[in-house]
């Protein structure tokens, strides 16, 4: 099951460092999903804030803005955690 592939225990030192150096190659993936979705959705939803005045509605489009600075943080630290190793950061930026 791919669910506790993150979970295992690692006897061996390299397929430590493996693991840390080379993650998860769809987790970009996800994240720009999930990005595109918040980003369409939050226009929508200030939309429908202005139109009913509705205080609930308000409180979503707060938390769905937050959901998106939230996913371009997200993105950011991504990327940089799959540059690869150099001189000064071993095991790379993981």
């Amino acid at each position: 099951m791919r669910i506790f592939n993150r979970a295992r225990v690692f006897f061996n030192k390299n397929e430590y460092i493996q693991a840390l150096v080379n993650p998860s190659p769809s987790t970009g993936k996800i994240l720009k999903r999930e990005f595109t979705a918040d980003a369409i959705q939050l226009p929508l939803k200030a939309l429908a804030t202005y139109s009913s005045g509705s205080h609930a509605l308000l409180s979503e489009l707060m938390r769905s803005f937050i959901d998106l600075v939230n996913h371009i943080i997200l993105l950011f630290a991504d990327t940089i955690s799959k540059r690869p190793p150099s001189s000064t950061y071993n095991y790379g930026k993981t």
